[in-house]
């Protein structure tokens, strides 16, 4: 994927400049691939790009010609400081950092959810068993699918995750206690 997303920043870059010979690079060709970047339309033709989208592409880009610029036969042409054109500026470079926060389900609307899911089945029972177990502890969601039952603690007040058995983040090993979320749900 990475470089599907490198070819297709150069190959931009590329149509941008009319195909110019990388030989030819001026820093005014950075600067205006950048301008264009910024000023295309973005998923919806009246909005502009998305800042982050652009810091990409263009980090993309720059790298492809901070390698090409250590080339024989290009050493001479591209100069090293040239290459700073590509960046975005310290406010678009904070706007594409930005994260917007994301609607997420209440605590009632997924207990609403666990208490309406079907539960005939062995799977229906695991499905439900592992978002009831996702409310009470909020453990990742790769952490989850790799525990066993034996990781539930023998008083049922919270799970043992042993960073040896379970894919925890970077490997930890801890203990996640059942929040109070209802009888009905951590009797599941």
């Amino acid at each position: 994927a990475t470089i599907d997303h490198t070819s297709r920043a150069i190959a931009d870059y590329e149509q941008f400049t009319g195909w110019r010979d990388f030989k030819k690079f001026r820093p005014l060709d950075a600067a205006g691939f950048r301008k264009k970047l910024l000023e295309g339309p973005g998923k919806r033709s009246a909005q502009l790009s998305s800042r982050s989208t652009v810091q990409t592409k263009l980090y993309q880009a720059q790298k492809f010609f901070r390698w090409l610029s250590r080339q024989p036969g290009f050493i001479r042409t591209i100069r090293f400081d040239d290459l700073d054109y590509f960046n975005l500026s310290a406010r678009d470079r904070r706007v594409a950092a930005a994260g917007c926060e994301r609607a997420a389900a209440s605590v009632e609307q997924v207990q609403h959810v666990i208490r309406s899911m079907p539960f005939e089945t062995d799977i229906e029972l695991r499905n439900r068993a592992m978002i009831a177990c996702f409310l009470l502890t909020g453990t990742r969601i790769s952490a989850l699918i790799s525990l066993k039952l034996k990781h539930v603690r023998a008083d049922q007040q919270g799970i043992d995750f042993d960073g040896a058995e379970v894919r925890t983040k970077f490997g930890k090993t801890f203990t996640a206690h059942f929040l109070p979320m209802g009888e009905d749900i951590r009797g599941l």
